[in-house]
């Protein structure tokens, strides 16, 4: 899945990040941190442009793991951007209906 059509938006710290990967037990992202310090729990909301501006809201996510960003040779990058994974922690079942949907648009 491209980068560029499912962003992740944190409640906490206002931002937006690009979703790299996204599966029902969690999904990857890249961002740009603004501040040094850093979540161990997080909100997230979801926006898909593509797919007829789908959002899911309110997902409770914990930080799995927050690593600076390495080149496809594995050498740092030199920038600010960083990679994350997040687990989701206590999904509703709405929640879960709504990102097994979109997971599903993405795959076909």
């Amino acid at each position: 899945m491209p980068s560029s059509e499912i962003f992740a938006y944190w409640v906490e710290t206002l931002k937006t990040t690009a979703v790299l990967d996204l599966s029902l037990g969690g999904f990857k992202s890249e961002y740009h941190p603004v501040a040094l310090n850093s979540l161990d729990s997080v909100v997230i909301d979801f926006f898909a442009i593509p797919f007829g501006r789908f959002h899911l809201t309110g997902i409770s996510c914990r930080v799995v793991y927050d690593l600076a960003n390495l080149e496809a040779d594995g050498s740092f990058s030199g920038s600010l951007s960083r990679i994350c994974g997040l687990e989701y922690e206590k999904l509703s079942p709405e929640q879960n209906d709504k990102l097994d949907y979109l997971i599903n648009l993405v795959h076909r």
